[in-house]
């Protein structure tokens, strides 16, 4: 409830940046619920404004957090793709903290499909 509030304000002032923070944290809200769905919607909607307005380190938090949401469904061909992605910006911003996350992700969904194929 208070993440869909906060979201009013900064569609009011026209703040996109926070705007975009916002709609991630209610991403994030929904992933934890489950409610994988609504998740991927507001991670979307979060990594359309961070790549609208050039945010580099938010676009990549949130291909991660697709990804993430996408290796929950089962769908390990998408979680690899998002994973990729957003190792691919945090190797060019130079986030050695996340490029290191986003490796350890990156496994993840490959040994699902590892186990699936044997």
């Amino acid at each position: 409830m208070y993440h869909k509030q906060a979201l009013n304000m900064p569609v009011i002032f026209g703040d996109k940046h926070c705007e975009g923070i916002s709609l991630g944290n209610l991403g994030s809200v929904y992933n934890s619920l489950g409610d994988y769905q609504k998740a991927i919607a507001f991670y979307e909607q979060s990594l359309n404004i961070a790549r609208k307005i050039g945010d580099k380190k938010h676009e990549e938090i949130r291909l991660k957090n697709l990804g993430d949401v996408y290796n929950y469904l089962g769908k390990y061909q998408n979680s690899i793709a998002f994973y990729e992605q957003a190792l691919i910006i945090a190797q060019k911003i130079g986030d050695k903290e996340h490029e290191g996350i986003c490796f350890g992700n990156l496994g993840l969904p490959m040994v699902n499909l590892a186990t699936i194929r044997k």
